[in-house]
């Protein structure tokens, strides 16, 4: 009884400091995944006005990324109206949750998938005085170093520097194989085992306030920027209040998404490689209602 009643005060302060709870749901198209190329997106940043995060790959070299696409609200329909007007605003509020589908798909052999939701919680032994690696020491930079993670593979993630909150692996076996002896008859040695098409569904809980470095309110006329782009030298890739450089590393959560598969992105015509679509639905507090 003690208990409950505790909990009931607790919600209720949470509610009096930070506000009702607002969400908005978003749809992204992570495009192909494979093993040289992971992608990975920031949880703790409800979003970017109307959009969500970016979705960031590895390439061009060690600790450069890339942004592959973002989250977007699907504007226009009377019942989204509720997403469109649920804005994160600053300079702190208070994240409840974020719920993830994942749709994979593809005609694809013996793929292995995996999701894993980290914290990073310490930062790697860098030369920081180095200008070319100033930065570099965090996620998302440091997804260069986590390709190759799902399936038959050596590689894991350093549990050291690394806190797994979170893992779900998928499997996929939805073209038959053939050996070269039935490929000369046109035949096929082994048929399909999977659809070509998996479903995942998470739940983070978080229930923690997520604070900007740099205030997005500005002091003077109260108004809020929420597309602010705190270094606007990076692209696109960090862009909003609550990105990832707007706040402290180590409070960052990120989703990593792995794939064994070796298919070239040119696949995407004939479906023989891993194709990831997101939802995204965060769920959070801030004073602005």
């Amino acid at each position: 009884m003690r208990v409950a009643s505790n909990s009931r005060k607790l919600a209720k302060l949470t509610k009096t400091q930070y506000g009702n709870i607002q969400e908005q749901s978003s749809l992204a198209d992570a495009g192909n995944i494979v093993a040289a190329h992971p992608i990975c997106f920031q949880l703790n940043n409800p979003g970017v006005g109307q959009y969500g995060p970016a979705i960031i790959a590895p390439g061009g070299g060690a600790d450069r990324i890339y942004k592959v696409s973002q989250f977007n609200l699907s504007t226009g329909y009377p019942l989204h109206s509720e997403d469109e007007d649920h804005v994160p605003n600053g300079p702190q509020l208070f994240m409840k949750r974020v719920d993830l589908q994942f749709k994979f798909t593809g005609f694809v052999p013996c793929t292995h998938i995996t999701i894993h939701i980290l914290r990073q919680k310490k930062t790697i032994d860098r030369d920081y005085w180095n200008p070319q690696n100033m930065g570099h020491t965090f996620m998302p930079h440091l997804l260069y170093g986590m390709q190759n993670l799902a399936g038959f593979t050596a590689n894991t993630i350093d549990t050291d520097t690394f806190q797994i909150l979170q893992t779900r692996k998928v499997f996929m076996n939805s073209t038959a194989a053939s050996s070269v002896v039935a490929v000369a008859a046109n035949e096929r040695t082994s048929d399909p085992t999977t659809s070509p098409c998996k479903y995942v569904t998470m739940k983070i809980h978080m229930n923690r306030v997520c604070k900007q470095l740099h205030q997005s309110v500005n002091e003077t006329t109260g108004n809020d920027n929420t597309h602010l782009d705190v270094h606007e030298e990076d692209g696109t890739e960090s862009k909003g209040g609550y990105s990832w450089d707007n706040q402290h590393p180590l409070s960052n959560i990120w989703c990593v998404v792995s794939c064994d598969d070796e298919s070239a992105f040119g696949a995407a015509i004939t479906g023989n490689a891993v194709r990831c679509h997101i939802i995204r639905k965060c769920v959070w507090r801030d004073n602005r209602g």
